[in-house]
Parts: structure tokens; sequence; C-alpha cells
């Protein structure tokens, strides 16, 4: 035995100087080359189109941003400016992707959009009453209005400070109206009442609730709704930006309404065209932009080191690179973890490492062998139905330990 062995090792090493003849000097001449170059080429080819594919598309997107900048560039010299001096000239607002919402800049709350918003019965023909009213409010906080909740009747003093508005969009500029109607729900004092907004009536009346309907005089009177909602006021939004604090400046006044449009991802319609397009480029089409770059270089980075096999490799990139369904099929389960497999053991060198891999090749091919082989159904089901590691976890496994072991050839 102790003759053999050194034998044995010298016919090792002069194996291993004809392996390395045969690839450093034979190249493809050699069968066994030209059969590895041949799948290492076709591997190569298949991650360089996919690496070329994301570069283009990240390219694309560079240009893009590179245009949105310059295109806001010829719009004005200051974006945010043009929007801080549109914000300043306008008090309400509607929203493109918030259609049945409005947005009041000297309180920050939320008014139901009237064009949308059912604010009386039967098509809006027929106002409310009191038990109505509770139900209506009741509808709308459970299901929300453009993804808001926490709607609410106003105070008398909160709807006062709407239709006293001109430049409300429901104000009825000559009658003291709103939507052509006269009397709104209000809250006073935590029971609901009508108040009354047309001057030839009583301006401003609030009227009492006698038995679900609101009295004034010997008229019987129901009321239309206009909800509110404080979902979007900032702490101390009315005293920051009030005209008597002297501890902002009026920018950062215009600042606090632009950051509460921005925050909550809303597209405020301008009264000036440039300042819609200022806006909609900086705080729409950019950030879209940035995110989907980064989603690319991300895509970029899970493939270079899915190539180059990092310690930083994750797993969840192989799982999407050698099929994310292989679980819902034997075939395409053993197919995952051969071609898994195969395509570690040609960037892998340690000899335990391989010998781990060869093996879980070694049972994918047996079956594949076997389902290949099934002659009846009941042969195929058996196959389906048997125990196996779910496709996740042998990559996240292999994964994990060719992470290990290069962490370990690079210490």
């Amino acid at each position: 035995m102790n003759e053999l062995q050194p034998l044995l090792d010298q016919k090792e090493t002069l194996l291993e100087q004809l392996r390395q003849i045969a690839e450093t000097c034979e190249g493809t001449e050699n069968p066994s080359n030209a059969q590895k170059v041949s799948e290492l080429n076709e591997s190569l080819a298949r991650l360089t189109a996919q690496k070329t594919n994301l570069e283009n598309k990240i390219e694309l997107l560079n240009l893009g941003i590179t245009s949105a900048g310059e295109k806001i560039r010829r719009l004005s010299q200051s974006g945010v400016d043009k929007i801080l001096a549109a914000i300043k000239n306008q008090r309400w607002y509607f929203f493109k992707n918030r259609p049945k919402i409005i947005f009041d800049r000297d309180t920050a709350y939320l008014w139901a959009n009237l064009q949308y918003f059912p604010y009386g019965k039967n098509g809006n023909s027929e106002e409310y009453n009191a038990k109505e009213i509770r139900a209506l409010l009741n509808t709308v906080n459970a299901s929300g209005i453009d993804g808001y909740r926490d709607w609410k009747i106003p105070t008398p003093f909160e709807l006062s400070r709407v239709v006293e508005d001109k430049t409300c969009p429901y104000r009825e500029a000559a009658l003291w109206k709103m939507i052509k109607a006269a009397f709104w729900c209000v809250n006073a004092n935590g029971s609901y009442r009508g108040k009354v907004l047309e001057p030839t009536l009583v301006s401003h009346t609030v009227l009492d609730m006698n038995h679900g309907v609101y009295v004034y005089g010997n008229w019987n009177y129901n009321v239309f709704v206009l909800p509110c909602s404080a979902a979007l006021v900032p702490p101390e939004y009315e005293n920051n930006i009030s005209a008597l604090n002297t501890v902002y400046t009026e920018a950062e006044k215009l600042a606090m309404t632009l950051s509460i449009f921005v925050n909550n991802s809303l597209e405020p319609v301008f009264a000036d065209e440039t300042a819609n397009e200022i806006y909609r480029q900086l705080f729409i089409v950019k950030p879209e932009l940035q995110e989907k770059l980064s989603a690319l270089q991300l895509k970029i980075d899970e493939l270079s080191a899915i190539e180059t096999l990092s310690p930083n490799l994750d797993w969840r990139a192989l799982r999407l690179k050698f099929d994310a369904d292989a679980d819902s099929s034997p075939l395409r389960y053993a197919a995952a973890v051969k071609a898994l497999t195969e395509f570690l053991l040609d960037k892998i060198e340690a000899p335990e490492l391989r010998a781990e891999l060869e093996e879980f090749r070694a049972e994918a091919v047996g079956l594949e062998n076997k389902a290949l082989s099934a002659k009846t159904l009941a042969e195929m089901l058996e196959i389906k139905s048997a125990p196996r590691p779910p496709c996740e976890f042998v990559v996240e496994t292999l994964a994990g330990k060719i992470r290990a072991t290069l962490s370990e050839t690079e210490a």
C-alpha cells in the first residue's frame, strides 16, 4: 500500500499536467475543450445580452433625466421659485391624480369635490335630513374619498371660511351660495344643524334641529352636505404660515404648502400652466425615472454578482435566473437544479463545494430521467407528489455555501 500511493500520486500529477497542456495548448482541437468552450461561450453570450439590455435601458433613462432637466431649465431659471409663486397666488387646488378632493391652502383642509360627491340625494336634487347625513358620513368614512378617511361635517366657522372666499370654486359670488344652494350642514357644538348662507334669508343663521329636520320660523329645512378632512394638516400649520408669523420667511411658508403636495404624492392643478409643467417634471417625472434607474442598477449589480460570484451574491437573483416557477413541475425542478449546479460548477474551484454541487446535479439528472421514463399516470403522480425541498431553499442554501467559501478564500 505504501508503494502504491506514490505511484498514484505521480499518475495524478501527470494527468493534471496533461489537462493543463490540453487546456492551454490544444484549444478547441481537443473535443473536451471544444465542448466546454462552446458551453461557456453560450453562457457568456446570454449574460452579456442581458447586461447589454439593462445598460441600454439605463442609458435611455439617463437621457430621459437629462432631457427633463433641460426642459425644466428652459421653462424657468428656478423651477421651485416658479411653483412657490404659483402657490402664493392661489388658495384652492384640484389634483390631477385625486380628482374627488380639493385642498385649501390657508388651512390645509381637504374638502369633497362637489363635482363627484353626492352633496344631495336623488342626483343632488334634494337635501338630506339628519339621519341621512349620519348614514352618509359613515359610508364615506368606511370607503374613503380618493384614499382619505376621517371626514367630518364642518363647524359653522369652518364653513364660513369657505363660502366667504370668493375664489372658492363652489361659491356663487353674487348670491352667497354654494352650487346655487343656501342651506348646508354644520356641526354646532356636537350636533348637526343647518347653516343659512343666503343673506336674504338671514345671513349665516344656524338653524336648530327639530325631530330630524331643520327649522327656521315656520319653515322646515333639510340641508346639503360638504364634508372636510384634516388628514393632511401638519402640526401648527396655520400658525406657521400666518401673515403675523415672523419666525418663517414667505418662501419658507409657501414651501410648507409645497411639501404637503410632494410628501403625499399629489399633483396639484395650478392656474399657471408653466408651474404645472415644472411641478410635473420636478416631482412626478424625475422621481419616476430615478426609481426605474435604481431598479435597473440593482438588477445590473445582481447580474454582476452572479457573473463573478462575489461574496455579496444574492440568492434571489440566482432564483430568478434559474426558473422562478421551478416547484410547479418535477421536470422544471430538475432542469432548474441541473442548470444552477452546472452554472456554479463552471465558476467554483473549491474541491469540497464542487463535490457537493456534483451531488446535487446527479440527483437532478436522476429525477429528470425518472420523470421521462415514467410509463403510467400513476408513476407520474408518484413522482410529482414525492417530497423534495423547495427550489428556493436549494438556491438559498447553495448561495450561502458559496458566500461562505468565497469569504474564507478572501480572508
